[in-house]
């Protein structure tokens, strides 16, 4: 599938897997000038010669900057993934049998602003340390609330929303516009493409690879990972970051930090996420 990579394990011992997920898009918005950064998730894994290991790194999400409302339309994050494919399975291409590791979710997109940003929640925002978006922002609320489930794609609620994130078992729900509307992100299962978002005024407005869920004129796009990222916003009062991307780690000596990956230094877009291998 594109996007996905294997890696043979070459040798039986413990290695140290580091993920970060990717920034949402945002530049010149609430509470601050750039993306919202992804998680960075880390672990310790013994792994044996011969394991196959398939890796999925997320993207940036995209900005909405040149529009002329300059507005909330920023694609969220997108999550990255490395997981275990049974040697049994491989040759049918059966990517359904892989069985997750490590997972870092993606940022959600900023809010711009010019309309609503009266419910901006920075911490929902970030790509998060943990598989429910860190309890509080499992269910988020912006006028409308929307409540994810745990490995499955995230959930939109409101009148012009964006698209929610991808995540494990599933895609994430699709946005809502005035104009065109936009998707939710595709979930590990289902290619994990970022969703398109609406094309009213602009086009670089896409969630990131790894399921980040793509922006609407209303409001932004969540983060993609092992839990996708809500997405909640009413046109033209009610607007918020899309929620961050939840996160996975099976590994040993743990380090699970919401909004800990990599930041933009343009205004091109969120920055990429990345994975990392190394012998311990």
């Amino acid at each position: 599938m594109n996007g996905y990579q294997m890696w043979l394990v070459p040798q039986t011992r413990k290695w140290v897997i580091e993920a970060a997920g990717g920034e949402g898009g945002g530049q010149g918005g609430c509470k601050g000038d750039g993306g919202i950064p992804g998680a960075l998730i880390k672990g310790d894994f013994t792994l044996s010669a011969g394991d196959i290991l398939v890796i999925a790194v997320g993207s940036g999400g995209g900005n909405g900057q040149s529009d002329p409302h300059n507005g909330n339309e920023r694609g969220g994050g997108g999550g990255s993934f490395v997981a275990k494919w049974p040697t049994s399975s491989f040759d049918s291409g059966d990517i359904n049998s892989a069985t997750p590791l490590i997972v870092a979710g993606g940022g959600g997109g900023r809010p711009g602003p010019s309309y609503g940003c009266n419910c901006v929640n920075e911490e929902c925002g970030f790509g998060q340390g943990e598989p429910d978006g860190a309890s509080v922002c499992q269910t988020y609320s912006c006028s409308s609330s929307a409540t994810s489930s745990i490995s499955e794609g995230g959930k939109t609620a409101g009148s012009h929303q964006g698209g929610a994130g991808g995540g494990w078992n599933g895609n994430g729900a699709d946005g809502h516009a005035h104009c065109g509307g936009c998707k939710g992100g595709a979930g590990w299962q289902n290619g994990l493409e970022g969703g398109q978002g609406n094309t009213c005024y602009i086009s670089d407005n896409k969630g990131g690879f790894g399921g980040g869920g793509g922006g609407c004129l209303g409001g932004p796009g969540g983060g993609g990972g092992y839990t996708g990222g809500n997405a909640v916003a009413s046109w033209s009062s009610y607007s918020g970051p899309g929620g961050g991307g939840g996160s996975y780690n099976t590994g040993e000596n743990q380090l699970n930090e919401a909004g800990g990956g990599p930041r933009a230094s343009s205004s091109k877009g969120g920055a990429n996420g990345y994975i990392e291998i190394q012998v311990l």
